[in-house]
């Protein structure tokens, strides 16, 4: 996978970190913040977001537990086409 600083932005979610980016900013909260809300590490975080670390099915169920309303199989695997 690309990453982020190396591809034009999109508004269609292929990419993870697209998802997720549009998850934290939907939360209003900083990304550490978010990170910590979540329960992990802020380093994690910012790998999946900049340098293309896997986002894992324990994070998006992180994720999940305290955004019920992000649809978990969306944020893993991106649009259905």
């Amino acid at each position: 996978m690309t990453p982020a600083s190396r591809r034009p932005r999109s508004n269609d979610f292929r990419y993870a970190d697209e998802r997720l980016r549009f998850v934290i900013r939907a939360s209003g909260l900083h990304t550490a913040l978010f990170a910590r809300r979540i329960g992990i590490c802020a380093e994690t975080l910012y790998g999946m977001l900049h340098a293309g670390a896997p986002m894992t099915p324990e994070i998006v169920g992180r994720i999940h537990a305290h955004y019920p309303q992000i649809d978990p199989v969306w944020l893993l695997c991106g649009p259905q086409r």
